[in-house]
This record gives C-alpha cells, sequence and structure tokens, in this order.
C-alpha cells in the first residue's frame, strides 16, 4: 500500500532529507574525497524512504509535519515549566524539606494517541512528577506528584490544554477516528 496524499510526499521528502542529513553527520564529513562513500550513503537513504514509502509507513501520523508550529510555543514553555519544577524540587529537597507524595488520575480526553503519550512524556520530564500509567480507554493518566501542590498544578489542567493545542482542533473524520 503506497502513500497518496501530497502530505505524505512532503513527510517522504522530508524522511529522505533527514536521513540524508544524519548519515552526514554521523560520518563525519561530507566524503567528498571518497564519492563511492558519498553516493552509497545517499542511495542508502533514499533506498530506505523508497522501503517506508511502497510498505504505506510514511504518512501524516508517522511523520507529524503540521505538529512543528505548535510545537515552537510548546517546548519552550515546556523547558520553562522543567527549570521552575526543578528549582522546587530543590528547595523541597534541601532548603525547606517538605514532601507529601500524592497519586493522582488526570484525564486525557480529546487527544491522538501522539498526544496521549507527548502529554504523559511532559509529564515525566518534569520534575516532581512522574506518569505511572496511561488508559486509552478510559482517556486517564495516572501520575505521582511529590506534593499536592504539584498535584493541583496539574488537575488545572494547563500542561493537558497546551497538548491539545499543539495538535489543533480534533477532527474525528480527518484524523481518521485517532482522537477519543
Amino acid at each position: 500500500m503506497a502513500a497518496e496524499s501530497p502530505g505524505d510526499r512532503r513527510a517522504a521528502a522530508f524522511l529522505a532529507g533527514v536521513m540524508i542529513a544524519l548519515w552526514m553527520a554521523l560520518s563525519g564529513s561530507l566524503a567528498l574525497h571518497h564519492p563511492l562513500l558519498f553516493w552509497a550513503g545517499i542511495a542508502s537513504a533514499l533506498g530506505v524512504t523508497a522501503l517506508a514509502w511502497r510498505m504505506g509507513i510514511v504518512n501524516r501520523e508517522v511523520m507529524p509535519l503540521h505538529l512543528l508550529p505548535g510545537l515552537v510555543i510548546y517546548i519552550p514553555w515546556l523547558l520553562k515549566e522543567m527549570v521552575v519544577s526543578s528549582i522546587d524540587v530543590l528547595r523541597r529537597g534541601v532548603v525547606r524539606p517538605r514532601i507529601q507524595p500524592e497519586v493522582l488520575t488526570l484525564p486525557a480526553d480529546r487527544m491522538s494517541d501522539l498526544g496521549l503519550v507527548s502529554y504523559a512524556n511532559s509529564i515525566t520530564l518534569t520534575p516532581g512528577t512522574t506518569t505511572l500509567d496511561s488508559d486509552v480507554e478510559a482517556d486517564t493518566i495516572e501520575v505521582h506528584a511529590i506534593d499536592s501542590d504539584v498535584a493541583d498544578a496539574l488537575r488545572g489542567g494547563e500542561m493537558a490544554r497546551r497538548v491539545r493545542a499543539v495538535e489543533g482542533p480534533v477532527d474525528d473524520a480527518a484524523d481518521g477516528g485517532q482522537h477519543r
């Protein structure tokens, strides 16, 4: 089953470009002084892209290029939250010891599979919180928080709202039912 839409062709071109750039970076040089090595790397990258295209695995879900604009806003916000949380964990552990762990369940509705994974990983990347489990059927994520204040901040839903904003509006028909 071959990819069909213009978005899939863009994803294949992007995949080929990323693989060629990765090969060049890992080879240590452009290898122009070794033309056979240079062309073998290009051919390998294009061959893998063609194989992935033929298998039908190059698509919007595998190469979510449509998420890039939202990620430009989300990633700096997440990095800021990671720094703020790191300082908070340091303060709670060293300066003024206060740890009252709590396990909570957060709703994860109206998120695609990718959104659910991104949300769970974002929670785990933020010091003081760890995702313990995600329930796709119930659209929930179980989280361990270092303190009730941290748990309350997660219950406020800012991170979930931002993950949903990266994904864009929920459209079950356009997404093949991937949003829940």
